[in-house]
């Protein structure tokens, strides 16, 4: 018996009809518009903004070094940078708003210390 490789091509019709039917009756049953006290549970047919970010600021992500990412292009391991405190970057947490003039964090994960007063 000779094996087949490739698939066979589907019509994209064919291909959304065997989609649709996988996620069996029920799961698709078109769209309303309810008060969010009805919302829990169910999925919203089109994306959805907030009006208003929450945290109002820009945060870190993780914990480690917030710094100018511009300063950073070109550093990797093999061609490290020595970043000095408070000058060169400050120790953020997460969730915490972001130092002035500071737009990126590096992963405490990948900083190596070489002098905590530096």
């Amino acid at each position: 018996m000779k094996r087949s490789v490739y698939l066979s091509m589907k019509s994209l019709d064919e291909a959304r009809d065997i989609f649709l039917g996988s996620l069996g009756k029920g799961y698709l049953t078109g769209t309303e518009i309810i008060g969010i006290d009805e919302a829990l549970g169910r999925v919203t047919a089109e994306p959805v903004f907030a009006k208003y970010s929450s945290p109002s600021y820009h945060s870190a992500a993780m914990d480690g070094v917030a710094v100018r990412a511009e300063e950073t292009y070109g550093t990797t391991e093999r061609r490290p940078r020595k970043l000095r405190i408070k000058k060169d970057f400050v120790w953020v947490n997460t969730g915490q708003p972001m130092p002035e003039s500071f737009d990126a964090v590096i992963i405490v994960e990948k900083v190596h210390q070489i002098n905590p007063e530096e």
